[in-house]
């Protein structure tokens, strides 16, 4: 399951729970779920300074609307720009 590392810690719980069930019915019913990180485990958010988050309002949401958008991307931080707006 492709995921950050700020995940790993439930995914270990999650494996916890399938080992703890398939002991309980004595039967392998659930797999456990292997952490698969990219070279990129956290997304920065878009003012450059903290992972994305919706709640640090540094993220693009699935909801936001083509202008909202364009004004994030075009005022997000990359190494390349060396003002952020």
């Amino acid at each position: 399951m492709p995921v950050g590392d700020d995940q790993l810690p439930i995914i270990e719980q999650t494996n916890e729970l399938v080992r703890r069930f398939n002991n309980t019915v004595e039967k392998e019913v659930l797999v456990e779920c292997e952490a698969v990180l990219s070279q990129v485990t956290r997304l920065p958010g878009i003012d450059g300074k903290a992972k994305m988050n919706k709640s640090l309002g540094n993220a693009i949401t699935l909801g936001a609307t083509p202008d909202e958008i364009t004004k994030a991307v075009n005022t997000t931080c990359t190494p390349a720009r060396t003002i952020c707006a």
